[in-house]
């Protein structure tokens, strides 16, 4: 018989799932019912609610999705029980399966390559990814030519949304520089994105001083800097001090996210943390603001998934 929650406060239904969890293999289903969801959209969670007669604690579907993300679980399709419940079902993750472990078992030259489990992700398909990146550009000026380089371009995916969000005529008028280390991901970027003003170059970003590649007018690096393999901090200054147009702008990405068994979880994660811990991140992204705006940017720092930071570039005083 499928367990039932009415009255439970979600500390109780906590402590039931995760003993549970605690004796279930990966891949396998759990399953309890609620008061069906759709039942309100006027109630906050954990108020009580009535529904055809029956009295119970409101959550909406957003608390379950969130709990089977805390859960290390696997939302799957809710099925449709006795009036006026519904089966909430969850299906156990594979924690261990994630591309960030399998690329430390593969070359370096290739870790984000084609074969890679990195090169499977489509972050514009990502919600939170799409919205913030979209704002970024939104915040700039983004009018005549422009020369933009984006470091660390992998499949082009970067390009290839910002192409999709502005008319033909003013695409056509941007010269874009990619540079990539993986010959697979930038092969694949030149059959995905073949247009004329488009260019991908592989180079080793540890080796940035020996690049030469004139000035731009705009800069992103998305899960670039953060790199181990990198001098990020160096790369960062070096970008601002020979690559950025003294009026250009930069967009600059931060991971804070985790994929495992097929599923983006929130928060970066340090070694020998089971859960999220930001310290890291967040000292990595407020040394990038404020050198940001000890050069005369203005900043917005914004995501979830992959925070945002946009510099846009203040015009001089006098």
């Amino acid at each position: 018989m499928v367990q039932r929650f009415l009255d439970n406060s979600l500390l109780e239904i906590v402590s039931i799932l995760e003993k549970q969890l605690t004796a279930m293999d990966v891949g396998e289903w759990l399953s309890f019912e609620v008061i069906d969801p759709e039942c309100s959209v006027t109630h906050f969670a954990g108020e009580r609610v009535e529904c055809e007669g029956v009295q119970g604690v409101y959550r909406s579907y957003k608390v379950w999705v969130e709990l089977a993300e805390q859960l290390g679980c696997r939302f799957l399709r809710p099925l449709q029980a006795e009036a006026p419940f519904v089966v909430i079902r969850y299906q156990k993750l594979a924690l261990s399966d994630s591309w960030h472990t399998a690329a430390k078992r593969s070359g370096e030259k290739e870790k984000y390559g084609v074969e890679s489990g990195f090169f499977r992700l489509h972050k514009p398909e990502e919600p939170s990814f799409l919205f913030e990146y979209r704002e970024s550009l939104r915040q700039l000026p983004m009018d005549g030519p422009m020369r933009i380089l984006n470091l660390g371009v992998n499949k082009g995916d970067e390009f290839v949304l910002m192409k999709a969000l502005y008319p033909d005529a003013q695409w056509s008028q941007w010269e874009c520089v990619g540079i990539d280390h993986s010959a697979s991901a930038l092969a694949y970027a030149r059959e995905q994105l073949p247009d004329e003003n488009v260019t991908f170059l592989e180079a080793d970003l540890c080796d940035f001083e020996a690049l030469s590649l004139g000035s731009f007018d705009l800069i992103v690096s998305i899960g670039t800097l953060h790199s181990p393999a990198l001098r990020g901090r160096e790369l960062f200054r070096w970008m601002l001090q020979h690559w950025l147009k003294p009026d250009g702008h930069m967009i600059l990405g931060f991971p804070n996210c985790r994929y495992l068994d097929h599923e983006v979880r929130y928060g970066a994660q340090v070694k020998n943390f089971q859960r999220s811990e930001l310290s890291l991140l967040l000292k990595e992204v407020m040394f990038h603001q404020k050198y940001l705006r000890q050069h005369r940017f203005r900043t917005i720092l914004s995501g979830k998934h992959t925070l945002f930071l946009t510099g846009i570039r203040l015009p001089k005083r006098g």
